[in-house]
């Protein structure tokens, strides 16, 4: 498959699990060959700066500043909210649940589980086994390193260092 048509594939699977107002995602390729976690970073901050200017527009608390979440500073910051999961499975059952379970009302669906974890499973599938996946919950404990100014947020991003596929999902109580 070529670079256009994994990309097109990811945008069209990660679609699936979004929902408006809730789960926000990305995909696409980056211009320089073997990106790592920096450039996934970057891609992260762009879109936390679309989903806050998405989020913060029916609010009346301050809209963040632009280039509040862009940028090298923020990038650093962001890498260093990530683990790394262990496996494509757990890549999988991650984004499955973030995309599937509603943060802030847990146990509260989303979307059906099975269709949440088969366009996860395509999503991982498409960046292929040698892909590096990272998390912003911490798998110790359970905790969550934030990465948006919500009260709530999960997040899920890989890369194959080619291609880059990130869901966050937001929410307040």
């Amino acid at each position: 498959m070529s670079r256009t048509e994994v990309a097109h594939e990811l945008a069209e699977h990660l679609a699936v699990l979004s929902t408006p107002n809730l789960v926000f995602v990305a995909s696409g390729c980056f211009a320089e060959p073997d990106a790592d976690m920096p450039e996934l970073a970057a891609e992260i901050g762009a879109v936390i700066e679309r989903l806050m200017d998405d989020h913060w527009k029916d609010h009346v608390w301050p809209r963040p500043r632009p280039g509040e979440y862009s940028g090298i500073r923020h990038a650093v910051r962001i890498a260093g909210s990530l683990e790394p999961l262990d496996d494509r499975a757990a890549a999988v059952e991650s984004m499955a649940e973030l995309a599937a379970v509603d943060l802030v009302w847990s146990p509260a669906e989303i979307m059906d589980r099975d269709v949440a974890r088969d366009a996860a499973a395509r999503v991982v599938t498409l960046l292929g086994p040698d892909a590096t996946w990272w998390t912003n919950r911490v798998a110790d404990d359970g905790s969550v390193n934030g990465v948006t100014p919500c009260t709530f947020d999960g997040l899920i991003a890989g890369t194959d260092g080619t291609h880059f596929a990130i869901l966050i999902q937001v929410g307040e109580d």
